[in-house]
């Protein structure tokens, strides 16, 4: 009996300090989970004081320049870029700065604060956020340094076009003018409206109180090519002070009259000894009759060519090319001559052709 007493203590008391020292072990974990100290916070490497976040209230500027400091928080001297993201409320120039360690260097923006959003009823003040971002160099994988800039923008006028674009005519041409509308957003004294280039005309023609009509067209006797203008819309407030401008950009290409119905002219493929045949067809785009162009075909032989009694407003030219070599080849043919008022032209067209073997 004795020895079944002492059999159950000794099993019972092995329980009991089983028990505590699980207990303790799970208290022990607890309290050591408990007790670990947070994971450190990542601090930022690049900072920018608050205060120069805000550009505060300013004029609607194409490029309002804003700098800020920036602070470099790592061990190292570094490269600081600073950029916008893609076309939001507004937009910024990307700038580079150099940091020494600890040290702070300045980073300057220009920010394009007009209203991007053609949709918005225009005001007279808004309030504007703008993302930029910096980075510590240029390499694509470096992590970003989101920032925000805000402020208040003040706007004078609303311009219901961003830019001019008349696209292309011939030089005979004489392109009707573009009318702008523009409405004042608050009390002018004036508005003025003037033009860098010599390739176009502007005039601003009050219709009421507070609206006015600008009237843009191409001058004339523009020569044959590309043409670009402004036309800047300066502001004066009733006060006095001068707005910056609101700049209109305008474009267009004048084209000579004769021109080629293609700017290449596929003659197909054949066998190495055969003959291929195409033809190209200029003509006046203002449908006036000219004299017939010579035409210097280089490796390719004319055929024919229409040769009416009296000048024509187009001309046919039939050409040909014996294939000598197989492969791909091109060969440009260059028509010359002058329009109907006189004015020479010439124009460049490509023949192709493509040989194989027979």
């Amino acid at each position: 009996m004795r020895k079944t007493q002492l059999i159950v203590l000794f099993v019972v008391g092995a329980g009991v300090a089983a028990g505590a020292g699980t207990l303790a072990a799970r208290w022990s974990s607890w309290f050591g989970a408990q007790s670990a100290p947070p994971p450190p916070v990542a601090q930022p490497e690049l900072v920018i004081d608050p205060q120069y976040l805000d550009f505060g209230e300013v004029w609607e500027a194409e490029q309002f320049e804003w700098k800020a400091p920036v602070h470099n928080r790592t061990e190292t001297t570094i490269h600081v870029f600073a950029f916008n993201n893609s076309c939001g409320s507004c937009g910024a120039a990307s700038s580079t700065t150099l940091i020494p360690v600890s040290g702070t260097g300045e980073v300057r923006f220009k920010i394009d604060l007009r209203n991007p959003c053609a949709s918005a009823e225009p005001q007279a003040i808004r309030d504007v956020k703008i993302q930029v971002y910096l980075r510590k160099d240029s390499s694509p994988g470096t992590p970003l340094v989101p920032v925000e800039l805000r402020g208040r923008v003040k706007s004078a006028i609303v311009v219901n076009a961003k830019t001019i674009d008349f696209g292309r005519f011939p030089v005979t041409a004489n392109p009707k003018p573009r009318v702008v509308p523009i409405r004042a957003l608050r009390e002018l004294r004036d508005l003025s409206a003037t033009v860098d280039g010599h390739s176009v005309q502007a005039e601003l023609k009050p219709t009421e109180s507070g609206k006015w009509e600008l009237h843009v067209r191409p001058v004339v006797a523009a020569s044959v090519g590309r043409h670009t203008a402004t036309v800047r819309l300066t502001p004066t407030t009733a006060s006095g002070e001068k707005v910056p401008s609101v700049n209109l950009p305008v474009a267009f290409d004048v084209l000579q009259d004769i021109q080629p119905d293609t700017s290449l002219v596929p003659l197909g493929a054949g066998q190495v000894g055969e003959t291929l045949c195409g033809t190209l067809t200029v003509s006046s785009l203002s449908n006036r009759p000219f004299a017939r162009p010579t035409c210097d075909t280089g490796e390719l032989s004319v055929l024919a060519v229409t040769t009416p009694p009296t000048p024509q407003a187009s001309y046919t030219f039939k050409f040909e090319r014996k294939i000598t070599a197989i492969g791909n080849h091109t060969a440009p043919v260059v028509i010359r001559g002058n329009d109907a008022d006189g004015r020479p032209f010439e124009l460049r067209i490509d023949m192709q052709w493509y040989g194989v073997t027979p």
